[in-house]
């Protein structure tokens, strides 16, 4: 029995692998604007929302993590930071629904692999929808501000055959902060750009 289940994880690994490797075919992706291999010497930091008037802005919070860790580890150490139960030591917030798990990060020469689980498709509206993907976006590329990210939910990459939420947020794969910064509320990454 217990073979039957290690084999049955094994196919379910290599099947999301190649959905991954195969958004390489996406557009864009032939030609990644850098290569997340290529890690500058940054601290990884989550980003987190600041609300001030009607304005909210990105909020980097750095994270204490071995200088010498491989950039798999970081990253995915800094987005399960950004997943987990919010902390009440700051006034930062997150539209990230409660119970998004981080299902799986591969850094490849193309960019970023993130897939997160379905809860954080689920509640909000555009607005909501673009903060999360911002949070997501810049925390993965915390280390690499110039790197790629393939983002999904549940192996589902997001683009325009499936958007994400139910307002049909529509993204252009790879997401990068440039692509990021003339699609969406200026006002959104003030903080980051001061």
């Amino acid at each position: 029995m217990v073979q039957l289940e290690e084999l049955t994880d094994s196919v379910e690994q290599l099947k999301a692998r190649l959905l991954r490797r195969s958004a390489v075919d996406l557009p864009n992706a032939e030609n990644p604007t850098s290569s997340p291999s290529k890690v500058t010497e940054r601290q990884p930091e989550s980003y987190w929302l600041a609300v001030s008037s009607a304005e909210v802005s990105l909020a980097p919070q750095p994270l204490n993590i071995e200088a010498d860790a491989e950039p798999e580890v970081v990253l995915q150490t800094a987005l399960e930071t950004l997943l987990a139960e919010p902390k009440k030591v700051t006034d930062n917030v997150t539209t990230i629904p409660t119970g998004t798990r981080l299902l799986s990060l591969e850094v490849l020469p193309q960019g970023i692999y993130v897939d997160l689980s379905s809860e954080f498709s689920q509640g909000g509206g555009s607005s909501s929808m673009t903060t999360r993907v911002a949070q997501v976006l810049y925390t993965a590329t915390s280390l690499d501000p110039e790197a790629g990210v393939f983002l999904s939910v549940e192996e589902q990459p997001l683009d325009e055959s499936y958007p994400l939420g139910g307002e049909g947020l529509v993204l252009s794969q790879p997401l990068t902060r440039d692509e990021f910064v003339k699609g969406f509320p200026p006002n959104l990454l003030k903080s980051v750009e001061d």
